[in-house]
This record gives structure tokens, sequence and C-alpha cells, in this order.
């Protein structure tokens, strides 16, 4: 399913290329230690404006730094596919926990997520009043509740996470097979290997 993904991403982009010539031209590409970022306070560069050479060599030898940068590329992409089905930023990574643990607790997702609990409230109700979720009592434990996707939540999963999948590979269409599983090992070992690290979006 990765390889027919990726075909459909990159002939998605090859058909975006014409409309997205003007965009393409600014010189955004890193030439060596200058690199033209967007003016601060703006998401992305306007075509209309000239782009600020910046040297940002020290900067690129952080791994906090270039994974931010990083980040926002990806997280752009998928926010555009999850606003098309109405799900703010970090929806999408808790109903993927739940489809995969189904009766995890509120505490065990924030703990995951690396979250406070009371701002975790606030999400679980607004989950229960688009009923994606519904609270059961633990088997083993009745005052435990556990956190189960209901049917519509369910159907929203099986249909959003093949476009955010799509989504993400757009989104690092420049990297082949080979170099997308090296950069995902070596993220995961880096957050696998810090305590209390905090969950990612989507």
């Amino acid at each position: 399913m990765m390889r027919q993904l990726r075909a459909k991403s990159a002939t998605s982009q090859a058909a975006a290329r014409g409309s997205d010539a003007v965009r393409r031209r600014q010189p955004l590409r890193n030439t060596g230690h200058d690199t033209a970022v967007a003016p601060a306070g703006s998401a992305t560069l306007d075509p209309r404006q000239t782009p600020v050479m910046v040297d940002q060599s020290e900067l690129q030898q952080l791994v906090g730094y270039s994974c931010r940068r990083a980040h926002a590329v990806v997280r752009d992409h998928a926010a555009k596919c999850l606003a098309a089905h109405d799900l703010p930023p970090g929806w999408f990574t808790v109903l993927v926990l739940l489809s995969r643990n189904p009766g995890l607790s509120s505490r065990q997702l924030c703990q995951v997520l690396g979250v406070k609990p009371p701002n975790f409230v606030a999400l679980v109700a607004s989950f229960e009043s688009r009923d994606l979720i519904e609270r059961r009592a633990h088997p083993n434990d009745s005052r435990s509740l556990g956190l189960h996707l209901t049917p519509a939540g369910r159907r929203l999963v099986s249909r959003v996470r093949r476009e955010v999948l799509q989504a993400d590979l757009e989104a690092t269409a420049m990297l082949d097979d080979n170099e997308r599983r090296t950069l995902l090992a070596l993220l995961r070992k880096i957050y696998d290997g810090a305590p209390d690290t905090a969950g990612a979006e989507p």
C-alpha cells in the first residue's frame, strides 16, 4: 500500500507543478548555509515578497531546530487533510491510539501524550459530544472507566487514516523509501529513549 500511495503522491505532485510554477521559482532551496525563510510571523512565503537570505548554519546543527522546521512542513499537509473532516490537530492521534488500544483510561492516554489530565477532560467531552468515543467500566475494575471508539468513531478513523498517510507521504516526497524508514527509526530512537516526552500531532 505504501508503494501505491507514494506513486499516487508522485503523480499528483507532477500535475501540480504547472500551477505552482511561480511559487517554485522562489529561491527556497538551501544553498550552502544561506536559506530563504518567510518573514517573522508568516506561515508561508508570499511570492510577491523578496525572500530574506539568512545564515542558519549554526541552528541547522541542532536537532530540535531541524525537527521543528520539518514538523511545520508535515503538520501543514496533515492539517489540511484533518480540516476536511473537522478534526483539530491532535484529535487524530487520540482516535488512532484508541482504535489500536481500546479501553485505555484517560490517565493512560495523558501519560502517552504527555498532557495534563485537566486539559484532557475537555477533549474527551468534545469527542463524546460528537459521538466518537464512549466510556465503559473496566471489566476488572468497576471504578476505572476505559475509552472506546463508537461505531461512528471507527468509521471516521477508517476514512481519515489513509488520507493522513497520503498527506504524510506528499510532505516527505523528497525522501525515498529507505530514507523515510531511516528517518522514522532515528526519530523513534530519540523519543523512545527520553522520559516524559509529549505526544506528537496530528
